[in-house]
């Protein structure tokens, strides 16, 4: 018979907590070599246990944070950094701990007293037993994207490409620039299709392989819906088949996407766990649909209202 969740979830707490103690007469600066050891092997000791518990959910961040914080006191900067921003993927959102040790760690790498007095030289032999995961790509249903950019008429895109440049840095520390990626697609719409088709491969995910097909499809596609957003269609009829040349490019635009994300979920449930809960919930997602929304009904309805104006005006010369 399993333990009980709420035994396990004790058991886990008082065991991070002694380690919290640990790190922090480590960050003192009075700590003896012999507690770096301890601790690691007290760490090591709790991942085999419970980094795989399901039960635990994302309070298994602790072990990344923990692992973190310890190769920031060996002066093991790059580790540090790839854990802690893993911790951050685990949890789900970023959090103040997490923030500060990566401005710490970016603004002045080891530069205080404490951890110049302690080196990595024996802990180069060290061997992770909490695996850093790697890449984890922005986590969305194909579905929920796709309705998202048909209804914004791809607007919803400038957020998605956002997310998913912004969840490589998070969980790789890469310099993606995520605004300014999303703002130049043009630019990056390949090496994030790229990206995603290789992290999805690795994990036997053969369903996208023409990554240079569908982002050249989607290049094509989005310049041309913008080209016919500057139409001005003369009589109605113009506006209806403009309107539907405008809803078979959006919709065309959001299967490729779907598309892409179906990847991109493929590579993070390979990596996290089919168990693993993904943030469904997004509050920027909310606000840029409503602007989308919002400012794809004022372009229709303006389109619309040039198709009155026009026909006046031709009236008026004829007259």
């Amino acid at each position: 018979m399993d333990m009980p969740a709420a035994k396990i979830r004790e058991e886990y707490a008082d065991e991070i907590k002694v380690i919290e103690a640990n790190i922090k007469d480590i960050a003192s600066g009075t700590a003896p070599r012999e507690l770096y050891e301890y601790s690691q092997n007290k760490l090591d000791n709790l991942a085999n246990r419970f980094q795989d518990n399901e039960r635990l959910g994302t309070a298994r961040y602790k072990l990344y944070e923990l692992q973190a914080l310890l190769y920031y006191f060996q002066n093991r900067d790059e580790d540090a950094l790839a854990f802690i921003q893993q911790a951050i993927e685990v949890k789900g959102s970023s959090y103040k701990r997490a923030e500060q040790l990566i401005e710490q760690i970016e603004s002045a790498p080891a530069d205080t007293d404490v951890r110049k007095e302690h080196t990595k030289k024996d802990d180069s032999h060290h061997k992770d037993n909490i695996s850093h995961k790697g890449v984890v790509y922005f986590h969305r249903s194909p579905l929920v994207v796709a309705t998202l950019s048909f209804l914004t008429f791809n607007f919803y895109s400038l957020y998605w490409s956002y997310k998913h440049w912004r969840s490589i840095r998070l969980s790789t520390g890469e310099r993606t620039y995520p605004i300014l990626s999303a703002i130049f697609q043009l630019f990056t719409t390949y090496p994030l299709f790229k990206q995603i088709r290789n992290s999805a491969q690795k994990h036997g995910y053969t369903k996208f392989r023409k990554a240079g097909i569908i982002a050249t499809s989607y290049i094509l596609l989005f310049f041309t819906m913008n080209a016919v957003w500057r139409v001005e269609p003369k009589t109605t009829a113009d506006f209806i088949t403009f309107l539907i040349f405008m809803v078979l490019f959006s919709a065309s635009v959001a299967s490729l996407l779907a598309i892409v994300q179906r990847a991109a979920n493929a590579h993070n449930i390979s990596v996290l766990g089919e168990r693993h809960k993904f943030k469904n919930i997004f509050v920027g997602e909310i606000i840029f649909v409503i602007i989308g929304l919002i400012i794809g009904v004022l372009a229709i309805v303006g389109t619309y209202s040039s198709v009155g104006t026009l026909g006046v005006d031709s009236l008026s010369s004829e007259a």
